[in-house]
């Protein structure tokens, strides 16, 4: 751990069950590995919260010049992409996962 610490200067570690960590880390060898770690609980996103991550994740390459009508045809479709994921049960609704879908959406409209 301290190894990766000193080569990607953060880490992120992702668990089905945060208290896993904190048990680890509540004794033996895990303790002093995850002392200086912050444990968070990433809660699930609902329709709306993931239209806004949606939404923000287009503007980031949004040029001005860009009709806004197709800014907004875009959004709909990419929430309409993961909407469509995300009633299959294929993934959960954490950000992370809607983020990973993201890329795919715009490859799809293509």
């Amino acid at each position: 751990m301290d190894q990766l610490k000193a080569r990607c200067g953060k880490v992120i570690l992702l668990t089905s069950r945060i208290y896993a960590l904190e048990e680890l880390a509540d004794a033996g060898p895990a303790r002093k590995m995850f002392a200086d770690f912050q444990f968070c609980d990433i809660k699930e996103f609902g329709k709306r919260s993931t239209g806004q991550l949606i939404e923000k994740w287009h503007s980031l390459g949004y040029d001005e010049s860009v009709d806004p009508h197709e800014f907004h045809y875009a959004v709909a479709c990419s929430e309409a992409k993961v909407a469509a994921v995300i009633r299959r049960g294929i993934l959960p609704t954490f950000p992370l996962f809607i983020m990973g879908l993201l890329p795919n959406t715009l490859l799809m409209q293509k």
